[in-house]
């Protein structure tokens, strides 16, 4: 396979990733409903369901797709996207709900943890690539299961509060989004 080729396949995987963790701007929204706590549960529930779905849909297509890279990261890399997606997603609504301390702290704990285990796994168990990309991952895992004690994720979600119209509100503002993301990136 040529480099060019090459590089054509790495750039659509990563597009698809930044498409997958960029689509939910739903800070902006929850920015408006910080005195009612029934509007952020249905914005909360609603992004994480539409998150769940998204992540199932792409693993599901990456899955497939997957025989015909020849990537010996390939599968870190998907796990990798799924966890920045959810990491994201936490922190926006950490700071939607006016709890810039806990986003804060997420990113730092994810940035630490990242930095830590990057030296632990590369240097001391020389993993090289192997220990980069599970070093983020396990990074992106520490941020959501803080962020998800501290908030009292739970509370926010319940299958009744899934509201279809409030999803499609914030996928309306999210999708214009998306090329100037994709720029920003390449």
């Amino acid at each position: 396979m040529s480099k060019e080729s090459i590089l054509a396949k790495n750039t659509a995987i990563v597009t698809i990733g930044k498409i997958c963790t960029q689509l939910i701007w739903i800070f902006r929204y929850l920015i408006d409903k910080r005195k009612d706590q029934k509007g952020q549960a249905k914005l909360i529930t609603s992004t994480i369901f539409f998150l769940i779905a998204q992540s199932a849909i792409y693993l599901f297509i990456f899955a497939i797709v997957s025989q015909w890279i020849k990537n010996e990261y390939k599968y870190f890399l998907a796990t990798n996207l799924v966890a920045t997606a959810f990491t994201n997603a936490l922190l926006q609504i950490s700071r939607g709900l006016g709890y810039n301390t806990k986003y804060t702290l997420g990113s730092f704990i994810s940035a630490t943890v990242t930095i830590l285990l990057n030296v632990i796994l590369i240097v001391g168990f020389k993993m090289n690539a192997y220990g980069m990309l599970t070093a983020s991952f396990l990074g992106n895992v520490a941020c959501i299961i803080y962020l998800t004690i501290s908030l009292k994720l739970p509370k926010y979600i319940k299958r009744s509060y899934y509201d279809k119209n409030e999803l499609k509100t914030i996928l309306k503002y999210s999708i214009p989004l998306i090329p100037n993301q994709i720029s920003w990136w390449i």
